[in-house]
This record gives structure tokens, sequence and C-alpha cells, in this order.
């Protein structure tokens, strides 16, 4: 039998710590994909986003894809198993994704169909492929990713938050409630690569010894176990403000700005986000509000606590009357 390389991708979520992990953890086993990358990997990275974004599935049966596939087991550190990590392999800035676009095309079934036809038809004989993620309270996940993209929101602010929110609820598959119904990402992606090739964890137990034992044991790097994420602190985007209060970003100064952004993140370089803006009134998550989102989403998260083996209670992820 030939030499297996197992195969993770690590695809976010966003607003999960994941660049922090990207440059201050998974460094330690040569991950590929975001983070520190020499110049070869950074050309792959953005191959990568255009076949996962912008082909359909079927590319993986192309040179193309092939391509892509080999140059993966070629960059791999040690010729060990491989982590590959990126968060934007999938559509899921929600607050940004055109309704039209939502109604037509489930970004957790597209990805899932593109692991699935790069595991079976790029990958092929090399080794398993898996999916690591990690999920997050839908309150403050929610809350976190408006300000993330305020600066690119045509009017910010808390009324603009709560009328995106409410539509959200009340029309979840036109504005992209799929990438908040983790019970919907692990049964997408079981179906697509086998329910042992999932690992869904809660970023609220980010820091905890026994996250980073079930990601050293489930990527085959056991030098993670050892690596357990501290707080994210300075390599935070957007950190709160306050307790359920966060800072909205200064809007971008005109396309230079964000082309510039752009051009750093291509090159493998860190970012410096949008400072937040001075004088505006922050976005706040009322107890009223964040209870409106929990029960929402109880059902799914118990769905999810069921297929994934996890215990969420006292995670923020049901109402007070629940946990």
């Amino acid at each position: 039998m030939a030499h297996q390389i197992p195969l993770t991708f690590h695809i976010g979520l966003y607003k999960t710590a994941s660049s922090y992990l990207q440059w201050q953890v998974f460094p330690a086993v040569g991950a590929l994909g975001t983070g520190p990358q020499p110049a070869r990997a950074k050309a792959l990275k953005g191959r990568m986003v255009q076949l996962f974004r912008r082909r359909s599935p079927a590319v993986w049966r192309t040179r193309k894809g092939q391509a892509a596939a080999a140059e993966i087991a070629a960059l791999a550190p040690d010729g060990g198993p491989i982590l590959y990590s990126h968060e934007s392999l999938y559509h899921g800035k929600i607050f940004l994704q055109a309704e039209r676009r939502l109604q037509v095309r489930d970004p957790v079934h597209l990805l899932a169909a593109h692991l699935s036809a790069f595991a079976r038809h790029a990958w092929g004989g090399r080794g398993p492929v898996r999916c690591l993620l990690f999920v997050r309270n839908q309150p403050d996940w929610l809350a976190s990713m408006y300000a993330q993209f305020s600066d690119k929101l045509p009017d910010p602010g808390q009324a603009d938050f709560e009328a995106r929110v409410e539509a959200l609820l009340t029309d979840p598959p036109s504005h992209g409630g799929q990438v908040i119904a983790y019970d919907h990402w692990l049964a997408a992606l079981s179906q697509a690569l086998g329910e042992e090739a999932v690992l869904a964890l809660p970023y609220e137990r980010l820091q905890a010894p026994q996250t980073w034992a079930r990601v050293a044991a489930f990527t085959e790097r056991p030098e993670l176990a050892e690596a357990a994420a501290g707080p994210p602190g300075e390599q935070a985007k957007v950190r709160r403000a306050a307790q359920d209060t966060w800072r909205l970003k200064r809007p971008a100064a005109g396309r230079a700005a964000r082309a510039g952004r752009k051009g750093l993140r291509k090159a493998g370089l860190p970012v410096q986000a949008p400072e937040a803006q001075a004088g505006a009134e922050p976005l706040v998550l009322t107890p009223s509000l964040r209870a409106r989102i929990q029960a929402a989403y109880a059902d799914a998260n118990r769905r999810l606590e069921r297929l994934a083996g996890l215990e969420l209670a006292g995670l923020g992820y049901y109402p007070e009357a629940e946990d």
C-alpha cells in the first residue's frame, strides 16, 4: 500500500479565532492555507479559493483540480499528515451575501460537494480527507460578524443589526441562516466525507486542553496536543468593548484601501483591521435579542450535540431557562 497522507481541512468557521490559530498555533505543524507560508504555498492558496468558490465541484475531475491536489501533497510538511486552514473556501460572510444568490445556493452544501469530489477524484488514494470546524453560539457569532464587516455595510448601527437579525430569523434560507445552523454543517459534511471524518468543537472551549487533545488525535498531529490555544487577545480582528457590546468599524476609505488590504492578504501577511468608529454608538446584544436568537436555534443546537457528541449547556447556545 502506498504511503498514506491524511489531509484535514480546517474551514473556520468565521469569527471562531481562525486568524489567531492560523498565525499562532497551526504553524507548529506546518499548516497550509492561511498563515506564514512560503511563496509556493501562497500561490496555491489563491488557486484553491478560485477552485472552491468559482468552479463546480466537477473541477476536481479536471487537470486543474488534480494539479492542485498534487501540489498540496508535494507541500506536505515532513511528508506527514497535512492541515489546510482557510475559512474562505466557502461563502459564509453573513450580512454581506446577496439575497438572490442565497435563495438558489446553499453555501454549506456547496462546500460539502466540493470536499466530497476533492476526496474522491483529486486526493484519491493518497489518504483520508477530513474536516475540522469550530462553532460559536449564534448570538455572539452574529454580533461579532456584524461588527467585523460593519465598514462594508451602507448604514451600520443598532437598528440595522436588529433588522437584519429579524430578517434572518424570519427567512433563514434567504439570509444565510444555513451557515449558523450547525447541525446542517454536521449532516452535510458527514454525508460528504463520512461521520468519523468530521470534527466540530465549540469556540467557547478553545482554551481547554481536551479540545486540543481531540484536535491532535483527529489531525494525527500530536504536537497540537501541547499547543492549547491561549486567549486570542491582540490577534483578534474585532474585540468586544464590554460584555454583550461590540465596537463598529470606521467605514473603509474607498476602494484603494480595501484593495491594499486584499493585496496584503494575498501575500499571506497580517492585515490591520479598520479602526473602530470614533464616537459611534456601540453594538449591543440585548438580553431579549440574545434569547430570541437562542430560541430560534435551540433545536438545531440540540441536534448538533447528538451528532457531534458535544455538551453545549452553559456556553450560550440555549436560553438561560434551558441551560
